[in-house]
Protein backbone atom coordinates (compact mmCIF):
# COMPACT_ATOMS: atom_id res chain seq x y z
CA UNK A 1 0.00 0.00 0.00
CA UNK A 2 1.08 3.51 -0.96
CA UNK A 3 0.38 6.68 1.31
CA UNK A 4 1.45 10.28 1.55
CA UNK A 5 4.34 10.52 3.97
CA UNK A 6 4.17 12.08 7.07
CA UNK A 7 6.04 13.81 9.63
CA UNK A 8 5.95 10.36 12.31
CA UNK A 9 7.29 8.52 9.68
CA UNK A 10 10.87 9.95 9.97
CA UNK A 11 12.65 7.38 12.14
CA UNK A 12 11.26 4.49 10.35
CA UNK A 13 11.89 6.08 7.13
CA UNK A 14 15.59 7.37 8.21
CA UNK A 15 16.49 3.91 9.39
CA UNK A 16 15.61 2.46 5.51
CA UNK A 17 17.26 4.87 3.97
CA UNK A 18 20.68 4.29 6.12
CA UNK A 19 20.17 0.70 5.79
CA UNK A 20 19.45 0.50 2.08
CA UNK A 21 22.61 2.99 1.33
CA UNK A 22 25.15 1.21 3.56
CA UNK A 23 24.33 -1.98 2.32
CA UNK A 24 25.16 -1.25 -1.15
CA UNK A 25 27.79 1.08 -0.49
CA UNK A 26 29.75 -1.50 1.63
CA UNK A 27 28.82 -4.59 -1.45
CA UNK A 28 30.44 -2.20 -3.83
CA UNK A 29 33.52 -1.23 -1.57
CA UNK A 30 32.61 2.78 -2.14
CA UNK A 31 32.03 5.07 1.05
CA UNK A 32 28.22 5.54 2.63
CA UNK A 33 26.67 8.35 2.09
CA UNK A 34 25.93 9.47 5.70
CA UNK A 35 27.94 8.72 8.62
CA UNK A 36 24.76 7.32 11.05
CA UNK A 37 21.29 6.18 11.57
CA UNK A 38 20.70 9.60 12.72
CA UNK A 39 22.09 11.91 9.87
CA UNK A 40 19.90 9.72 7.46
CA UNK A 41 17.01 10.61 9.43
CA UNK A 42 17.74 14.38 9.72
CA UNK A 43 17.48 13.98 5.59
CA UNK A 44 14.31 12.55 6.05
CA UNK A 45 13.16 15.06 8.57
CA UNK A 46 13.92 17.86 5.69
CA UNK A 47 12.65 16.46 3.22
CA UNK A 48 9.12 16.06 5.23
CA UNK A 49 9.67 19.94 6.64
CA UNK A 50 10.14 20.54 2.40
CA UNK A 51 7.64 23.06 1.90
CA UNK A 52 7.76 21.74 -2.14
CA UNK A 53 8.49 18.37 -1.31
CA UNK A 54 6.06 15.56 -1.66
CA UNK A 55 6.80 11.87 0.03
CA UNK A 56 5.44 8.93 -0.46
CA UNK A 57 5.51 5.33 2.08
CA UNK A 58 5.00 2.49 0.86
CA UNK A 59 3.69 -0.26 3.30
CA UNK A 60 3.72 -4.18 3.66
CA UNK A 61 2.23 -5.96 6.63
CA UNK A 62 1.38 -2.36 8.07
CA UNK A 63 4.73 -1.91 8.82
CA UNK A 64 6.66 0.87 6.35
CA UNK A 65 8.89 -0.80 3.53
CA UNK A 66 10.42 2.38 1.77
CA UNK A 67 9.71 5.84 0.91
CA UNK A 68 10.33 7.89 -1.71
CA UNK A 69 10.41 11.96 -2.51
CA UNK A 70 9.55 14.60 -5.32
CA UNK A 71 10.96 18.36 -4.45
CA UNK A 72 8.31 19.84 -6.99
CA UNK A 73 10.32 22.65 -8.42
CA UNK A 74 8.81 24.02 -12.33
CA UNK A 75 9.60 23.24 -14.72
CA UNK A 76 11.78 20.28 -13.67
CA UNK A 77 11.14 18.36 -10.41
CA UNK A 78 13.62 16.33 -8.37
CA UNK A 79 13.33 12.98 -6.98
CA UNK A 80 15.43 11.35 -3.96
CA UNK A 81 16.05 9.44 -2.15
CA UNK A 82 14.18 6.28 -2.77
CA UNK A 83 14.98 3.51 -0.92
CA UNK A 84 13.22 -0.08 -0.06
CA UNK A 85 14.43 -2.01 3.27
CA UNK A 86 17.03 -4.45 2.17
CA UNK A 87 14.82 -7.60 2.77
CA UNK A 88 11.89 -6.96 0.33
CA UNK A 89 14.21 -5.32 -2.15
CA UNK A 90 13.59 -6.90 -6.00
CA UNK A 91 9.34 -6.79 -4.88
CA UNK A 92 8.52 -4.36 -7.46
CA UNK A 93 8.15 -1.65 -4.07
CA UNK A 94 10.81 0.62 -5.62
CA UNK A 95 8.97 0.77 -8.80
CA UNK A 96 5.38 1.19 -7.58
CA UNK A 97 6.90 4.29 -5.81
CA UNK A 98 8.48 5.28 -8.87
CA UNK A 99 5.68 5.30 -10.81
CA UNK A 100 3.62 7.06 -8.41
CA UNK A 101 5.80 9.96 -8.15
CA UNK A 102 5.81 10.18 -11.72
CA UNK A 103 2.29 10.64 -11.93
CA UNK A 104 1.97 13.02 -9.28
CA UNK A 105 4.68 15.12 -11.16
CA UNK A 106 2.23 14.21 -14.23
CA UNK A 107 -0.33 15.83 -12.42
CA UNK A 108 0.50 18.92 -11.07
CA UNK A 109 2.11 20.31 -14.25
CA UNK A 110 5.98 19.24 -13.46
CA UNK A 111 7.15 19.17 -17.19
CA UNK A 112 10.09 16.63 -16.11
CA UNK A 113 11.93 14.96 -13.72
CA UNK A 114 15.89 14.59 -12.29
CA UNK A 115 17.96 12.53 -10.07
CA UNK A 116 21.35 11.28 -9.04
CA UNK A 117 22.24 8.03 -9.16
CA UNK A 118 25.42 6.57 -7.87
CA UNK A 119 27.00 5.00 -11.04
CA UNK A 120 27.95 1.76 -9.25
CA UNK A 121 24.71 0.61 -8.31
CA UNK A 122 22.73 -1.12 -11.18
CA UNK A 123 19.92 -2.03 -9.77
CA UNK A 124 18.13 1.06 -9.64
CA UNK A 125 20.52 2.34 -12.56
CA UNK A 126 18.45 -0.44 -14.49
CA UNK A 127 14.88 0.77 -12.83
CA UNK A 128 15.36 4.35 -13.54
CA UNK A 129 15.94 3.57 -17.68
CA UNK A 130 12.76 0.79 -17.47
CA UNK A 131 10.81 4.16 -15.96
CA UNK A 132 12.64 6.57 -19.07
CA UNK A 133 15.45 8.26 -17.71
CA UNK A 134 18.05 8.97 -19.70
CA UNK A 135 21.60 9.67 -18.54
CA UNK A 136 22.43 13.27 -18.81
CA UNK A 137 25.82 14.02 -17.18
CA UNK A 138 28.58 12.27 -14.47
CA UNK A 139 29.59 14.00 -11.67
CA UNK A 140 32.51 13.37 -9.78
CA UNK A 141 32.81 13.41 -5.90
CA UNK A 142 35.52 14.64 -3.82
CA UNK A 143 36.63 15.63 -0.45
CA UNK A 144 39.18 16.18 1.61
CA UNK A 145 41.02 19.79 2.46
CA UNK A 146 40.61 22.65 0.65
CA UNK A 147 42.64 24.76 -0.97
CA UNK A 148 43.30 28.65 -0.28
CA UNK A 149 43.61 30.21 -3.69
CA UNK A 150 42.46 33.63 -5.40
CA UNK A 151 42.16 33.88 -9.50
CA UNK A 152 42.64 37.38 -10.47
CA UNK A 153 40.06 38.49 -13.08
CA UNK A 154 37.37 36.42 -11.17
CA UNK A 155 35.72 38.48 -8.66
CA UNK A 156 32.97 36.28 -6.35
CA UNK A 157 30.37 37.88 -4.34
CA UNK A 158 27.87 36.79 -2.25
CA UNK A 159 24.33 36.21 -4.32
CA UNK A 160 21.72 38.96 -3.89
CA UNK A 161 18.06 39.48 -4.82
CA UNK A 162 19.84 41.79 -7.70
CA UNK A 163 21.75 38.72 -9.07
CA UNK A 164 18.55 36.06 -9.61
CA UNK A 165 17.11 37.71 -13.20
CA UNK A 166 21.25 36.98 -14.51
CA UNK A 167 21.62 33.37 -12.55
CA UNK A 168 18.04 32.49 -14.29
CA UNK A 169 19.22 33.62 -17.58
CA UNK A 170 22.57 32.07 -17.44
CA UNK A 171 20.80 28.68 -16.23
CA UNK A 172 17.93 28.67 -18.85
CA UNK A 173 20.59 29.92 -21.73
CA UNK A 174 22.87 26.62 -21.09
CA UNK A 175 20.56 24.43 -19.33
CA UNK A 176 17.23 25.09 -20.73
CA UNK A 177 14.83 26.08 -17.74
CA UNK A 178 16.09 27.68 -14.58
CA UNK A 179 16.15 26.65 -11.35
CA UNK A 180 14.46 29.79 -9.26
CA UNK A 181 13.23 27.99 -6.46
CA UNK A 182 16.78 26.76 -5.14
CA UNK A 183 17.96 30.57 -5.80
CA UNK A 184 15.36 31.45 -3.48
CA UNK A 185 15.97 28.99 -1.25
CA UNK A 186 19.72 29.85 -1.32
CA UNK A 187 19.28 33.35 -0.31
CA UNK A 188 18.13 33.20 2.83
CA UNK A 189 20.76 30.40 3.91
CA UNK A 190 23.66 33.37 2.09
CA UNK A 191 25.22 30.25 0.54
CA UNK A 192 24.50 31.52 -3.38
CA UNK A 193 27.61 32.77 -4.58
CA UNK A 194 28.33 34.46 -7.98
CA UNK A 195 31.25 34.54 -10.25
CA UNK A 196 31.81 37.65 -12.58
CA UNK A 197 33.48 38.21 -15.84
CA UNK A 198 34.33 41.34 -17.50
CA UNK A 199 31.86 43.01 -15.25
CA UNK A 200 29.21 40.36 -15.89
CA UNK A 201 27.76 37.07 -13.88
CA UNK A 202 29.57 34.07 -15.84
CA UNK A 203 28.64 31.65 -13.15
CA UNK A 204 26.88 31.03 -10.34
CA UNK A 205 26.91 28.25 -7.40
CA UNK A 206 24.16 27.64 -4.43
CA UNK A 207 26.75 25.05 -3.01
CA UNK A 208 29.08 22.52 -3.96
CA UNK A 209 27.24 19.24 -2.30
CA UNK A 210 24.34 17.04 -3.05
CA UNK A 211 21.89 20.16 -2.15
CA UNK A 212 23.18 22.50 -4.22
CA UNK A 213 23.89 22.82 -7.86
CA UNK A 214 26.73 25.01 -10.12
CA UNK A 215 26.18 26.92 -13.54
CA UNK A 216 28.62 28.34 -15.55
CA UNK A 217 29.25 30.04 -18.99
CA UNK A 218 32.68 27.71 -19.94
CA UNK A 219 34.53 25.32 -17.97
CA UNK A 220 37.05 27.92 -17.49
CA UNK A 221 34.72 29.76 -15.66
CA UNK A 222 34.06 26.76 -13.51
CA UNK A 223 37.66 26.33 -12.97
CA UNK A 224 39.20 29.35 -12.49
CA UNK A 225 36.06 30.14 -10.44
CA UNK A 226 36.49 27.10 -8.77
CA UNK A 227 40.18 27.52 -7.49
CA UNK A 228 39.20 30.84 -6.08
CA UNK A 229 39.19 30.11 -2.97
CA UNK A 230 39.76 32.36 0.28
CA UNK A 231 39.25 30.73 3.34
CA UNK A 232 36.97 32.84 4.80
CA UNK A 233 33.74 32.22 6.19
CA UNK A 234 31.14 31.35 3.19
CA UNK A 235 28.40 33.68 4.50
CA UNK A 236 31.18 36.25 3.83
CA UNK A 237 30.49 39.00 0.90
CA UNK A 238 33.48 38.88 -1.11
CA UNK A 239 34.34 35.61 -0.49
CA UNK A 240 36.05 33.69 -3.41
CA UNK A 241 33.96 30.63 -4.90
CA UNK A 242 34.70 27.61 -5.44
CA UNK A 243 36.89 24.61 -3.99
CA UNK A 244 36.22 25.72 -0.05
CA UNK A 245 32.79 24.36 -0.11
CA UNK A 246 33.76 20.57 -1.20
CA UNK A 247 33.02 19.07 2.33
CA UNK A 248 34.62 21.85 4.46
CA UNK A 249 33.28 24.92 5.89
CA UNK A 250 31.63 26.79 8.92
CA UNK A 251 27.76 25.56 9.44
CA UNK A 252 25.30 27.34 8.54
CA UNK A 253 22.87 28.54 11.25
CA UNK A 254 19.80 27.30 9.34
CA UNK A 255 19.14 23.16 9.87
CA UNK A 256 18.54 23.03 6.11
CA UNK A 257 21.69 24.14 5.40
CA UNK A 258 23.70 22.63 7.88
CA UNK A 259 21.84 19.33 7.05
CA UNK A 260 24.38 18.39 4.19
CA UNK A 261 27.74 19.08 6.62
CA UNK A 262 26.42 17.82 9.41
CA UNK A 263 25.53 14.22 7.69
CA UNK A 264 28.77 13.98 5.74
CA UNK A 265 27.16 14.43 2.53
CA UNK A 266 29.76 13.70 -0.02
CA UNK A 267 29.40 16.48 -2.67
CA UNK A 268 28.48 16.80 -5.88
CA UNK A 269 27.93 20.29 -8.01
CA UNK A 270 24.98 19.95 -10.14
CA UNK A 271 26.53 21.53 -12.74
CA UNK A 272 29.33 19.81 -14.20
CA UNK A 273 32.65 18.08 -13.23
CA UNK A 274 35.00 20.98 -12.55
CA UNK A 275 38.99 20.51 -14.14
CA UNK A 276 41.24 18.46 -11.45
CA UNK A 277 44.30 20.45 -10.78
CA UNK A 278 47.23 19.04 -9.61
CA UNK A 279 47.59 21.38 -6.78
CA UNK A 280 44.24 19.86 -5.64
CA UNK A 281 46.39 17.15 -4.28
CA UNK A 282 44.48 16.85 -0.70
CA UNK A 283 40.88 16.33 -2.44
CA UNK A 284 40.25 12.22 -3.12
CA UNK A 285 38.73 11.15 -5.64
CA UNK A 286 35.46 8.79 -4.55
CA UNK A 287 33.06 8.10 -6.47
CA UNK A 288 31.21 8.90 -10.17
CA UNK A 289 27.10 9.44 -9.12
CA UNK A 290 24.83 10.22 -12.65
CA UNK A 291 22.49 12.60 -13.12
CA UNK A 292 19.60 11.56 -15.03
CA UNK A 293 16.43 12.51 -16.09
CA UNK A 294 13.87 11.87 -17.82
CA UNK A 295 12.66 12.22 -21.49
CA UNK A 296 10.07 14.88 -20.38
CA UNK A 297 12.50 17.55 -19.79
CA UNK A 298 13.27 17.51 -23.15
CA UNK A 299 10.41 16.39 -24.95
Amino acid sequence: MLRPATATDAAACGRICYEAFSTVAKAYGFPMDWRSEEAAVKVIEARLAHRFTYGVVAEVGGKIAGSAFLKEYRPVGAIGPVTVTTRLQGDDIGRLMMEHLLERARTEGITGTRLVQAAYNMHSLALYTKLGFQVRDLLACLHGEPISMRMRGYPVHLGTEDDLPACDALCTRLHGYARTEDLLEALPLRTLTVVTRDGRACGYSTGAHFRGHTVAETNEDVDRGGRAVSGTRAADAGREWGVAALGSGPRPADHAAALAHDAGLLPAAGGGVPAIDPRLSRLVLLWFPLVVRSRAVFA
